[in-house]
């Protein structure tokens, strides 16, 4: 990538959507230091063209609405709507998230990545994160930042030492974390 071009990083995930799943494994798979890193997102235009699908979504809802009643495991989202071949595909869905950590709550607003690269499933919902390194402070009213970043109070979080920080995006005032390690 030219150094003097710089994306944000939504407009990359919007392009391409490769990084959150990349990022995803890491998490899951415990790989510490490796994949999503702290300047940004890699080539965003990887996925381009490869018929693999990998799209930005912001939850609108938690839990499904199958058969008149919420089903555990399920997300609504809103993705673009975007051409598949000769049909447009639905701006809202349903499907399944798979990725974070357990007993993780997310929250309408939180960005996933919706993709078909999931083992074991056919579509999932992955996390799209970012990590950051600082020291987690308490602010006066009881919130808390990392590296300049509000976040949402996690037993993960040490005051007074500097950690690496695994931030869920959103477009909510403050992150969830999803995992820390040592810096």
């Amino acid at each position: 990538m030219n150094g003097k071009v710089r994306l944000s990083r939504r407009e990359a995930l919007k392009v391409g959507g490769v990084f959150a799943v990349g990022a995803t494994v890491v998490l899951t798979t415990g790989v510490g230091t490796a994949g999503a890193a702290e300047t940004g997102p890699a080539d965003a235009g990887s996925n381009a063209g490869t018929g693999k699908r990998g799209d930005l979504a912001r939850v609108t809802g938690v839990g499904g609405t199958g058969a008149g009643a919420a089903r555990a495991g399920v997300l609504q989202v809103a993705t673009p709507a975007a051409p598949v071949g000769n049909a447009l595909r639905a701006a809202g869905e349903e499907v399944p998230y798979v990725g974070f950590p357990d007993n993780f709550t997310l929250r309408a607003g939180d960005l996933v990545t919706v993709t078909d690269q999931w083992p074991g499933v056919a579509m999932a919902a992955v996390p799209v994160c970012r990590w950051v390194t600082g020291v987690p402070k308490r602010q006066r009213n009881g919130d808390f930042t990392v590296a300049g970043r509000r976040v949402v109070e996690s037993p993960l979080l040490r005051e007074g030492k500097r950690i690496r920080v695994c931030l869920l995006d959103t477009e909510l005032p403050d992150a969830q974390v999803l995992k820390t390690l040592a810096a």
